[in-house]
């Protein structure tokens, strides 16, 4: 399985967060935290090879990660002393600041548990899930997917499987949504021409911040 961890998306945003309309900003506690969880990423990188999607931050953080080749021991107890270091939630802080916390927090216990598979430790799939990714699949009584089954049956009657009695369509095509044509509506010309310059844009910044986007949360 491929373990894809957004270590670019803390960089980007942890130089983002100094670029900001060419301003330092007030210095945080968490600040330390989020540079020792990419550095500890990185390091993991060198005994996982699929750890790291994609690195954007400083050159200097991946070449110490390559020269010092931290062993497996060592980054699970600096991963811990990081999660001291970031405390409990804090309270009366705002939301982003509340939701950075919460995001380093649950990085750096999934990066404990990857630490832990690497070592030879063994998980089931459940605890595995809820270790790196903070979810669980749900479970069903066979009563629950009977009723849904039953309730198929009573919406498609007839003989045959399911297939056979449902309607003869393209679902997928009767489904999807036509796409807008550029050429019909001038008012989506402008979008386009954004997204375009967005996705050519060859700032390390804008494309972390973009990757950023995809977790929902930013750690700046």
């Amino acid at each position: 399985m491929r373990i894809v961890t957004f270590a670019l998306a803390a960089a980007a945003s942890f130089m983002a967060t100094n670029a900001i309309n060419g301003q330092q900003p007030a210095a945080s506690p968490m600040n330390a935290v989020a540079e020792g969880y990419v550095k500890l990423v990185l390091a993991v990188g060198q005994h996982d090879s699929a750890y790291v999607d994609a690195y954007y931050g400083p050159d200097a953080w991946k070449s110490q990660a390559e020269r010092q080749k931290k062993p497996l021991e060592d980054i699970d107890a600096e991963a811990e002393r990081l999660i001291r270091d970031a405390g409990p939630r804090p309270a009366g802080a705002d939301e982003m600041t509340v939701l950075r916390h919460d995001y380093l927090v649950k990085q750096l216990q999934a990066l404990r548990a990857r630490v832990r598979m690497l070592s030879g430790g063994k998980m089931t799939f459940d605890e595995e899930s809820a270790a790196l990714y903070d979810a669980v699949a749900p479970t069903h009584p066979d009563s629950y997917f009977q009723a849904a089954l039953d309730d198929l049956n009573r919406r498609l009657p007839g003989n045959g499987s399911l297939i056979e009695r449902s309607p003869k369509t393209d679902c997928r095509r009767s489904l999807t949504p036509p796409l807008p044509r550029v050429d019909d509506a001038p008012s989506s010309t402008s979008s386009f021409r954004q997204v375009r310059a967005s996705k050519s844009s060859t700032s390390p910044i804008s494309r972390g911040a973009a990757t950023t986007g995809i977790r929902g949360i930013t750690t700046a």
